[in-house]
C-alpha cells in the first residue's frame, strides 16, 4: 500500500531567466522494522527503522500511526535527515490508551520539496485492559476548603491538591483523567488534570448572596452542570459550552442522569416542593417531558433503556425506590424499604442496586425477584461506589473508606481512615 502526493512548488528566482526544476521522481522508502503483521500492546515501544533515499535531497522525514482508516492515531515524530541517502531508527511509544484492538499502519513519510510519499507497515495491536488507577476522596477540612485524596491500589492514601472553594459537587472523567468541582455560593466550576494535578480550567460562580452552581454529572463526554438560576450547561474536557438547557420558571436542577440520548433532571421549585423529574433531549436542550417525583432523589440508577431506579426519600423522610418508566412518564414503588432515610445507592448491574441507609445498613435490593437483604451490616454509607473492573464495592463512611468484595456475603478488604469529613468519593480508570 501506497501513497504519493505531488506537490508543484513554483521557484522565482531574482534573474531574469527561468529554470525547471521540477522534479518528478519521488523518494524510496524501504521499512526494515516492524516486520509485517507484527504484534504490539497499548504502552509497547515500536522500533521503527527504515532506509529513505532520493536523487536529489531530502527536506523532511517523519514516522506516525494510522488506523485501518488511515487516519493518524499517535503523534508524529520528525526524523533527522542527515542525507539525501539515509537510514534510521527511531523508538515509536503506543501511548494512547485509548487505542482499540486492530489492525494499524506504521507509516513513514519522506518529502523531496517537490513530492511527498509514505511507505507503510501492516502491524497489529491490542488494546490495553481497563483497570482502576485510584480512588479519589474529596475531604473538607473546614468550609472553603476542599483536599483531594488519592487512595493507591496498595490501599495508601496520599494528598493530591487542595483547592479553596465550598462544594455542591464533584464528577470524575476516566477517559480525560480529569476531575471537576462545583462550588456552591462562592465556589467556581474547577476542572483538574488528574495526571499533573493541574488546573485545566474554571468558570466562575456568583456573587455569593444565593446558591450559583447546584452539583455536577459526568457522562465521560460533557459535564452537565446544574445552576440555580434554572440553567443547565454541559461543559466539554477543555471547558466549552456544548449544552445548554432550561429548568421550568422558579424551578432549579439538582440530580442529573444521561441515558440513550436524553438528560433526566430532577428539579426542585425555589421555595420547596414539588419536584418534577424532567427529560431534555440531547445534544439541543429540547424538552422531552416531565412527570411529578414522589421524592427527593439520592441517587438516579440505570435499569434498562426503558426504566430508570430511582432511590430517595420522601417529604416525611422516609426512603423509597421508584421505578421510572420513561415511555409512559410515570412512577411505581416496587418495593417498601426499612423505617428511616435513604444515604447513598449505587447500581451493580441490570438487576442488582445496593442501598445505604441511617439504620448503619448497605442493603441489596435485586428486582428479578423483588428481593430486599441485608448485605453489609454496621456500616454509615454516605457514599457507595461499584468498581466493576475489580468486582468490589466502595464505601465511604463520615472518615473512613472500605473496600468489600462483591459476593454473596461480602468481605473487607481494607480500609483507611482520613483526617477530615469525606463529601464524596470517585474511582479513576486508566481510560
Amino acid at each position: 500500500m501506497k501513497r504519493l502526493i505531488l506537490i508543484f512548488i513554483p521557484v522565482l528566482f531574482i534573474w531574469s531567466c527561468k529554470k525547471d526544476t521540477t522534479d518528478t521522481k519521488p523518494p524510496v522508502i524501504s521499512i526494515l522494522s516492524p516486520y509485517a503483521n507484527q504484534l504490539y500492546n497499548v504502552n509497547d515501544t515500536i522500533l521503527i527503522s527504515a532506509n529513505v533515499t532520493d536523487e536529489t535531497q531530502l527536506t523532511s522525514v517523519y514516522v506516525s500511526l494510522e488506523n485501518a482508516q488511515l487516519s493518524q492515531v499517535e503523534p508524529a515524530v520528525n526524523i533527522h535527515v542527515t542525507s539525501r541517502n539515509m537510514g534510521f531508527s527511531q523508538r515509536y511509544e503506543l501511548s494512547d490508551q485509548h487505542l482499540l484492538s486492530g489492525i494499524y499502519y506504521v507509516v513513514v513519510t519522506a518529502n523531496d520539496g517537490y513530492n511527498l510519499i509514505s511507505g507503510f507497515q501492516k502491524i497489529s495491536i491490542t488494546a490495553s485492559p481497563r483497570k482502576r488507577t485510584g480512588i479519589y476522596v474529596l475531604t473538607q477540612p473546614y468550609n472553603p476548603d476542599i483536599n483531594v485524596l488519592k487512595i493507591d491500589s496498595n490501599f495508601q492514601v496520599s494528598q493530591q491538591f487542595s483547592t479553596i472553594s465550598d462544594y455542591s459537587g464533584s464528577a470524575i472523567n476516566s477517559y480525560y483523567q480529569q476531575l471537576t468541582i462545583a462550588g456552591s455560593y462562592t465556589g467556581h466550576l474547577n476542572a483538574f488534570n488528574l495526571s499533573t494535578n493541574s488546573s485545566q480550567w474554571s468558570h466562575p460562580s456568583g456573587s455569593g448572596s444565593t446558591p450559583y452552581f447546584e452539583g455536577i454529572y459526568n457522562d465521560d463526554t460533557l459535564s452537565y452542570v446544574p445552576l440555580y438560576n434554572g440553567q443547565i450547561k454541559g461543559y466539554d474536557n477543555n471547558g466549552m459550552q456544548n449544552f445548554s438547557a432550561a429548568a421550568d420558571p422558579n424551578f432549579y436542577g439538582t440530580q442529573l442522569f444521561k441515558q440513550n440520548g436524553k438528560l433526566f433532571v430532577e428539579e426542585k421549585y425555589i421555595t420547596g416542593s414539588p419536584i418534577n423529574l424532567v427529560t431534555f433531549y440531547c445534544p439541543f436542550g429540547a424538552n422531552y417531558q416531565e412527570a411529578l417525583m414522589p421524592c427527593d432523589a439520592v441517587a438516579i440508577c440505570p435499569k434498562d433503556y426503558n426504566d430508570l431506579l430511582i432511590f430517595g426519600n420522601n417529604a416525611s423522610g422516609q426512603g423509597v425506590m421508584e421505578m421510572f418508566t420513561i415511555n409512559s412518564n410515570t412512577f411505581y414503588s416496587p418495593q417498601t424499604l426499612p423505617s428511616g432515610k435513604i444515604l447513598s445507592a449505587v447500581a451493580i448491574d441490570s438487576d442488582d442496586w445496593l442501598i445505604g441507609c441511617d439504620n448503619n445498613t448497605v442493603y441489596k435490593y435485586q428486582y428479578s425477584n423483588n428481593s430486599l437483604t441485608s448485605f453489609i451490616p454496621s456500616i454509615r454509607a454516605y457514599h457507595l461506589l461499584y468498581d466493576d473492573v475489580n468486582n468490589q464495592i466502595i464505601v465511604a463512611s463520615k472518615n473512613t473508606v472500605s473496600e468489600y468484595t462483591y459476593v454473596t456475603i461480602p468481605t473487607l478488604v481494607n480500609t483507611v481512615n482520613t483526617t477530615d469529613s469525606i463529601i464524596n468519593i470517585h474511582l479513576l480508570f486508566n481510560k
